[in-house]
């Protein structure tokens, strides 16, 4: 299953939405249904949202699914509003689309269902991110309420609680399979949903199949149900049909029962309870366990205040209480008398406090059956307390001054301590690093104004080692000695963090690094791609990852090209190359690129592919290119100029006798009849030495036309080396002939053809031969000095050996010999050009070796080898 089908499973409609229905358990009335989204795979058929919405978190498509079910919901519920007029929807969203203002945009377009049928958007609580707290404004301005998903089983989402005012908690399914064999689970239910019940949350458990888990749900309080018990998913165009045949179901199957039965089976022996009053004393939301407790059947229960519910005894007491926390807001505690429906007598402990933001109170009520019983001090009947120390999460009770009072499994895990190493230990100086001790105490000081707070800190375990918890801390009152506690939440996230730091780190590396960096899946399919690419390419992110590599490809490359890369990393090696790549905007850009392949488990499942924008230095090479022909030509022109007089002085001497020969011919013409033999073989020998004049002066003014006319500098072509160093000695003769004789050394049954630049190669002999002229001349020798040029050749290579018994060079002169500008000759003789060039031409431009060899005072011996083919690497295009 891969990221690009999901994406685009929405523009290939293959998204599908479903309903289940909510019921409330009390009046066994269907009063919401939940949206579902499912995924008709063309290949694996319908695909759950378990096995393909953790993978849209992560490849960040989410957003796009959720805005989708969300639209296509509000579009199917236009055509059931009357149906569902009054009833909640459920839809799941996840917590990045909240922050996406494409979702109010979607919101705003169906004002007129919102008016009727109430939103409630459910986030899970395995999502840990920061919500804006606007956000929830502007949603909650449009009606929209929040059902917390999943609760239980992810983050510590108490502060979210108290901050986004949830209407909804959803026990997950997981807490819900063995409620009726494993009485921890029972346990954790019960404290769940009398949590729900004392901050005002509406409590849904999920997964529900069995008739005895809504008898239990029942008898603690549960709300609302949903599961297989009640109806399976059906497609939302079946919605009204299946919600006729659920109410039947639900008539016929499972009636409402009378509320003095509840909790004879399953709500026996607790002893704390809690009701929600207004400011007059009516209650909110009627407790049926404390009706149950004092014997009222809950019709009877639900016609009463709390002052009907104290005995004539403590009833002053209790209305200077009341009176009192109305008018301060503060919390009041008293030891008071309730009267049970038969008008019996029980004694308990009442505080009541304000309920968040709201005018109402929550009366908590303790009742006092054993007084000496230690758990009624913390408000914890025995099932809370069992289920406070079987609890997964490390859980601290704390006197006002930080002292440990409890201490369950879980913190013993986390810390190494047992019960009786901590109880009564200052928590802060038990757990504190030296660092963060004052941090420790602010944060117990923000619980003790604000009544809750979270916070991660580093911690100490008794064998000293350093650790990272996550604490939830709350404030709670001590009902029997007056005074505050505090109660703790502790969960080590030390791998976890460390987990979240290495990811981050290497997550900012990628974005920060120059270097464009594309991982993909075998295919080519992109999968990640880093902030440089975005920046080089124009591609966004979301873009990239739907698309293979191929979207930069600007058609340059050779299929073959493409092949041998993929054959290189299809095999686990690494490639490296270079790419002329198209941008978003159709512009180009050229990089060297390196493609690692991913390994996991000796097979390839993905490959990484670093780029480097070479953009500028292609641009660079292309000035110095064209700088390099300018200097060629400039050496040329030098070799020219150089040559110009040698080459006017070899074209007057048979010029000279053509002249004196033509003379001649015009003076005897007149008498041409009458020669004598000799005469005439004066006459023909003189017109033999004018052709042979002629033959001479074409042959070099050939010489030179080549050398300066030939065809493109840039064309690749096969050069005779031989013919070519002839034509170069006809021109350069003027150079050599009063100072050197020229011997050629060959086998004339080999051809010494190379594939190169013709234009070019013939500078190189020229600068060469000249440079050996020079060398001879420099010699200052009596007699005539010596150029060899030695013609050798194998199987691949033509070598080319010009050795001259000149002045030779120092060690010092051969270490600059090649340096642009460096010269040994007089002013006006060289340009300090000719070797630099020579050697660029050979090695850069025909891929051969220039080498040399030389001893000062005896002589030099240059050798040019060049290869018969020019490897593709140095052709120029």
């Amino acid at each position: 299953m891969k990221y690009e089908k999901l994406i685009k499973s929405i523009a290939n409609n293959e998204l599908r939405l479903s309903f289940q229905s909510v019921l409330d358990i009390h009046n066994r009335k269907i009063c919401g249904i939940e949206m579902l989204v499912r995924w008709e795979h063309p290949e694996l058929g319908v695909v759950l949202p378990a096995d393909f919405l953790p993978m849209a978190e992560v490849g960040n498509y989410i957003k796009e699914i959720d805005l989708w079910v969300i639209q296509n919901t509000l579009e199917a519920l236009l055509q059931h509003m009357s149906r569902l007029y009054d009833m909640d929807v459920h839809i799941n969203i996840s917590a990045k689309t909240l922050g996406d203002k494409r979702l109010l945009e979607v919101l705003k377009t169906y004002a007129s269902v919102l008016a009727k049928i109430q939103i409630v958007l459910e986030l899970s609580e395995k999502t840990d991110c920061e919500i804006s707290p606007e956000t929830f404004r502007q949603l909650r301005e449009m009606g929209i309420e929040f059902a917390l998903d999943d609760f239980g089983i992810g983050y510590s989402w108490f502060s979210r609680l108290r901050a986004i005012h949830f209407k909804y908690i959803k026990i997950d399914k997981t807490l819900i399979q063995n409620l009726t064999q494993n009485l921890n689970d029972v346990l954790i239910l019960k404290s769940i949903i009398a949590m729900g019940s004392r901050l005002e949350l509406k409590v849904i458990a999920e997964g529900i199949e069995k008739p005895e888990e809504l008898a239990l749900l029942e008898a603690n309080g549960c709300d609302y149900l949903q599961g297989f018990l009640i109806d399976h998913p059906v497609a939302i165009s079946d919605l009204e049909s299946h919600l006729d045949y659920v109410d039947q179901h639900i008539a016929a199957h499972f009636p409402a029962q009378k509320n003095n039965q509840i909790g004879v089976s399953y709500y026996p022996g607790s002893r704390f309870f809690g009701q929600v009053v207004s400011d007059n004393e009516k209650f909110i939301n009627p407790s049926i366990q404390l009706a149950d407790k004092l014997g009222y059947t809950f019709e009877s229960y639900c016609t009463l205040t709390l002052g009907n519910l104290i005995s004539a005894r403590d009833y002053q007491k209790y209305i200077e209480a009341f009176s009192k926390h109305v008018r301060t807001g503060n919390s009041v505690t008293e030891r008071l008398e309730l009267l049970t429906a038969n008008r019996e007598v029980m004694d308990a402990i009442i505080a009541i406090q304000r309920h968040g933001a709201s005018n109402h109170s929550i009366v908590y009520i303790e009742f006092m059956a054993t007084n000496t019983d230690n758990e009624a001090m913390l408000q914890l009947g025995h099932s809370y307390a069992q289920a406070f120390y079987e609890a997964p999460s490390g859980m601290i009770i704390l006197t006002e001054d930080f002292r440990i009072l409890k201490w369950n499994n879980s913190s013993r895990k986390i810390f190494g301590y047992s019960k009786k190493e901590v109880v009564k230990h200052n928590l802060i100086k038990l757990l504190a690093t030296e660092e963060n001790v004052s941090d420790f105490a602010l944060l117990f000081n923000r619980v003790s104004k604000s009544g809750f707070e979270e916070s991660i800190l580093h911690n100490t375990t008794q064998t000293g080692e350093e650790i990272i918890c996550r604490w939830s801390i709350r404030t709670l009152y001590d009902h029997v000695k007056n005074t505050k506690v505090f109660i703790c939440m502790v969960n080590d996230m030390t791998e976890e963090t460390a987990r979240e730091v290495e990811l981050k780190k290497i997550r900012k590396a990628l974005d920060q690094s120059r270097s464009v960096i594309i991982i993909t899946n075998t295919k080519g399919d992109i999968e990640y791609v880093n902030e440089m690419f975005t920046e080089v390419t124009g591609y966004s992110f979301e873009e990239a990852i739907v698309a293979n590599t191929r979207i930069m490809s600007s058609g340059e490359h050779t299929p073959s090209y493409y092949r041998t890369l993929w054959e290189t990393i299809s095999s686990g090696q690494f490639w490296k190359g270079e790419f002329h790549n198209k941008k978003k905007d159709g512009s180009y850009y050229w990089c060297d690129a390196t493609i690692y392949p991913i390994k996991e488990n000796d097979h390839t499942i993905g490959y990484v592919e670093l780029q480097v924008d070479t953009t500028k230095q292609k641009e660079l090479m292309t000035m110095n290119e064209d700088l390099r022909k300018r200097l060629f030509e400039q050496d040329r022109i030098a070799s020219i100029g150089l040559l110009t007089s040698g080459i006017i002085h070899e074209i007057n001497n048979p010029i000279g006798y053509i002249q004196g020969n033509v003379q001649y011919l015009l003076e005897e013409s007149e008498r041409i009849l009458e020669f004598t033999q000799t005469d005439k073989e004066d006459y023909v020998e003189a017109l033999e030495d004018i052709q042979s004049g002629v033959v001479q002066i074409r042959k070099i003014a050939d010489g030179l036309k080549r050398y300066l006319f030939k065809k493109d500098i840039s064309v690749v072509e096969d050069v005779d080396l031989f013919s070519s160093i002839q034509e170069l000695l006809i021109i350069t003769k003027n150079e050599y002939k009063y100072h050197a004789n020229i011997e050629i050394q060959r086998d004339e049954d080999k051809t010494y053809i190379v594939e190169g630049y013709n234009s070019k190669l013939k500078q190189v002999f020229m600068n060469l031969l000249i440079n050996a002229t020079h060398a001879i001349k420099a010699n200052e020798m009596e007699s005539m000095g010596k150029i060899q040029i030695v013609f050798e050749e194998d199987a691949t290579t033509v070598s080319v050996k010009i050795i001259d018994d000149g002045c030779g060079m120092s060690a010092s002169v051969m270490a600059h010999m090649y340096d642009p500008l460096f010269t040994t000759k007089e002013a006006g003789i060289g340009t300090g050009l000719g070797l630099s060039i020579t050697k660029q031409l050979v090695e850069e431009e025909h891929g051969g070796i220039l080498s040399c060899q030389s001893v000062e005072g005896k002589g030099t011996a240059f050798t040019v080898t060049l290869n018969k083919h020019i490897s593709s690497s140095y052709a120029q295009y």
